[in-house]
This record gives structure tokens, sequence and C-alpha cells, in this order.
């Protein structure tokens, strides 16, 4: 995800199966070992924030 700062949505599926989807979102860490981010939640429209640990993460998504 480093060739971009801000997606529209952002969806990540995890090794467990479990998938997660996020609007407006900014990137502020990619590095070897998370990717952490904020975005707008979809429920009330609050700023909030995310990191999700790579190991975890089996692909994602990527909407510009």
């Amino acid at each position: 995800m480093k060739e971009t700062n801000r997606l529209s949505i952002l969806c990540i599926f995890l090794n467990s199966g479990h998938t997660f989807t996020f609007k407006d979102v900014t990137v502020v860490t990619d590095n070897e070992t998370v990717v952490a981010f904020k975005y707008t939640a979809m429920s009330d429209g609050a700023s909030k924030t995310a990191t999700f640990y790579k190991q975890n993460v089996a692909g994602v998504s990527l909407t510009k």
C-alpha cells in the first residue's frame, strides 16, 4: 500500500476468513509488520484509527 496515502475504500481480508471494509482511508504507517490508518466509520461517521499486523492479513482490495 506504499504507492498511495489516500483511498476511498479499503477492504482487508484476514487469514481467519474475516473481512473488514473501511472508507475515506488515509494510511499513516505501512512497514514490514503493520499497516495503520485513519478512516471514517460507516456506522456513525466518526473519524477513527485502525492497526493491522500484516502476518494476519491474507489480502487487500484498494479503491482510489
